[in-house]
């Protein structure tokens, strides 16, 4: 996977020249070139694990666990995809274990 490996060359290849990401839940918006830019300056230490990837005409969905520095991070995405590259993506970021539940809910959790 070129990401894991930092291939960034290989990665950008994967994304349309005018790539839009949004991650909704720190409202960031990433635009063309800048998102691979953004990538590369992330802080070293990451693991990506690709958990599952389903696909549907134009669209895909992945659930990614990222490990870095004793944390794992969950990323839910959604894809929409053009000749094989990626035009648009919507990212949903989460740490896990990060929030605690409302207290309501315990006695239907295991």
């Amino acid at each position: 996977m070129a990401m894991e490996a930092r291939r960034w060359d290989e990665a950008a290849q994967f994304l349309a020249d005018d790539v839009r990401v949004w991650w909704p839940v720190t409202n960031e918006r990433f635009n063309g070139p800048r998102f691979m830019a953004m990538q590369e300056a992330y802080p070293e230490g990451w693991t990506i694990t690709v958990v599952e990837v389903t696909e549907s005409q134009s669209r895909v969905a992945a659930r990614i666990a990222v490990d870095q520095a004793g944390e794992r991070f969950w990323c839910h995405g959604w894809y929409d995809v053009d000749e094989d590259r990626i035009i648009e993506a919507v990212e949903l970021w989460g740490t896990e274990a990060s929030e605690a539940p409302p207290p309501w809910r315990a006695r239907y959790t295991d």
